[in-house]
């Protein structure tokens, strides 16, 4: 639910591009500004320490936020820190993150039933902290949720001191989550990772970058020969032999409790902490478990190289490492803001779920009546779509019947007028034989040949002297429209001359080829 919360969360309120963490310790602080890379990790900019003063060292730390947030801006404004957009990290002293299995119980009861159970490990009052619950694994299958919580005094010291500074507070998460984002991915996930602050230390079990399981302690040796704490547990009457032995104890039920029961197998330690050099904890630790002993990457982490020269980082590199983690972004479950605890007595976060409910309510309101609108507006233009289809389609078949009716008349009024020429032009033809014809000459047939090579006119008839049918030969190849004129041969043409008979002639005229007779000389 949680996961749900903070994603719906995220479209109102972005992860920023630019950001300051802020880690609060009990004599210390530290600050550090990151900025968003190209690789999608959050690279810092610069960074700072200070020693607290007496007035807001240990448990005074929340008692004057204002203060606080006057050390803050000096500070920042010394360093060139923004102050826009504030990430918090809780030490391990300062908050609590650990992983519960949850029960078998119906999907209406176990969410109380977390609640109880993770109730009964969070080392606060009840009614004095803020709780936060993130459920992982899905139905039908064993869940476990991830549980985080911190005082009320503190997450109200934090709202307070982010008011003060006038800037955004982006999140509160405990130390041990940051850490777990700096875990490189071997080849099962796993990993223990051990965190010393002054005296104490925590000895923290991972699965995937989550912590399952955690051991505290008050007073961690510091030296082979246990020094002060050795001197410290001599009235106990525990001599160093035995004191060891209790270490190891202690350490092998924490892991073996681990391996037995989930089934996990460690094989890497990291140690963060203020001191780097083993020590007679850490040695018994190894010696126990077996572990290989690293320091906590951090090259991967948008720190180059040339930075880590610089001797001012180079000696607060532990410092500076929870610091990497909390900038980056991460997503449920390893994202857990310590804001959502915020009310008293309620697990879900109050104060996220009702601006929620109400920008959901009304997006929703909104969507509905977008749909609603869309739908109606799609019916009406569906409608009108099918009538100009309906009307495009009728008026389709008429002009298809018009182009058909106007294509006939077209191919009719062509052969009319085709018609209407070649009748001129036989009319005009004929008109102009008959005008320019002998007296002596009478014609008996024209008939029309048609060729590829053009129109030829024959034209028969008798005669009764050669000499006017010749003279009407020429007259007739002067016409525009003749190309040539042939006169045939001439039947019984020396005996019948004699005797006065008519001869029979034969006359052929060429016309030219696409040219039609005009009448004109």
């Amino acid at each position: 639910m949680h996961a749900i919360l903070l994603y719906f969360l995220n479209l109102f309120r972005p992860y920023p591009q630019k950001m300051t963490v802020l880690f609060l310790q009990k004599e210390a602080l530290c600050l550090a500004a990151f900025a968003k890379g190209r690789s999608g990790t959050y690279e810092i900019q610069r960074y700072a320490a200070a020693a607290l003063p007496p007035p807001l060292s240990g448990k005074k730390r929340w008692d004057d936020p204002g203060a606080m947030a006057a050390l803050i801006r000096e500070i920042c404004q010394h360093k060139g820190i923004p102050l826009k957009a504030l990430a918090i990290v809780l030490s391990h002293g300062d908050g609590f993150l650990s992983q519960l299995e949850l029960p078998e119980l119906p999907e209406k009861e176990w969410k109380d039933a977390v609640l109880w159970e993770a109730l009964q490990y969070v080392p606060y009052e009840e009614g004095t902290f803020g709780p936060v619950l993130e459920v992982m694994g899905k139905k039908g299958s064993p869940l476990s949720a991830l549980i985080a919580a911190a005082p009320l005094v503190e997450l109200e010291f934090f709202e307070c001191l982010a008011d003060m500074l006038s800037c955004c507070l982006v999140k509160i998460e405990p130390m041990a989550l940051s850490l777990g984002r700096l875990l490189p991915e071997t080849e099962r996930g796993t990993a223990l990772v051990l965190s010393r602050e002054g005296t104490g230390g925590t000895l923290t079990a991972y699965e995937k970058g989550l912590p399952i399981a955690s051991e505290t302690w008050d007073t961690l040796p510091s030296a082979k020969v246990y020094g002060p704490y050795y001197e410290k547990e001599k009235a106990a009457g525990l001599s160093p032999e035995e004191e060891a032995q209790r270490w190891k104890s202690q350490v092998k039920h924490l892991t073996s409790y681990l391996d037995e029961a989930m089934e996990l197998s460690f094989t890497d330690l990291f140690v963060w902490g203020e001191k780097e050099a083993e020590d007679a904890f850490l040695s018994t630790l190894a010696e126990v478990t077996s572990l290989a002993v690293h320091n906590f990457p951090s090259s991967g982490f948008g720190m180059a190289a040339e930075r880590f020269e610089q001797a001012h980082w180079k000696l607060d590199r532990q410092k500076i490492l929870p610091l990497l983690g909390a900038a980056q972004k991460g997503s449920p479950p390893y994202y857990l803001d310590l804001q959502a605890g915020r009310d008293k007595e309620k697990w879900l976060p109050r104060r996220f779920i009702e601006p929620l409910t109400r920008a959901l309510a009304a997006m929703t309101c909104v969507l509905a009546v977008f749909l609603f609108s869309s739908h109606l507006y799609l019916v009406h233009e569906k409608k009108q779509l099918l009538e100009q289809k309906r009307a495009i389609s009728l008026w389709k078949d008429r002009l298809f019947q018009h182009r058909r009716t106007e294509q006939s008349i077209h191919t009719l009024t062509e052969l009319l007028s085709e018609a209407e020429k070649r009748t001129l032009s036989w009319h005009t033809l004929l008109t102009e034989l008959g005008t320019s014809l002998p007296s002596e000459c009478v014609l008996e047939s024209v008939e029309d040949r048609r060729s590829s090579k053009g129109a030829i006119l024959e034209i028969r008839g008798k005669t009764r002297k050669r000499q006017p049918l010749f003279i009407w030969t020429k007259d007739l190849s002067r016409l525009p429209a003749v190309k040539k004129v042939t006169l045939g041969d001439m039947e019984g043409k020396d005996s019948q001359d004699k005797t006065g008979k008519a001869l029979d002639f034969t006359v052929l005229i060429h016309l030219e080829k696409g040219r039609t007779h005009d009448g004109t000389d």
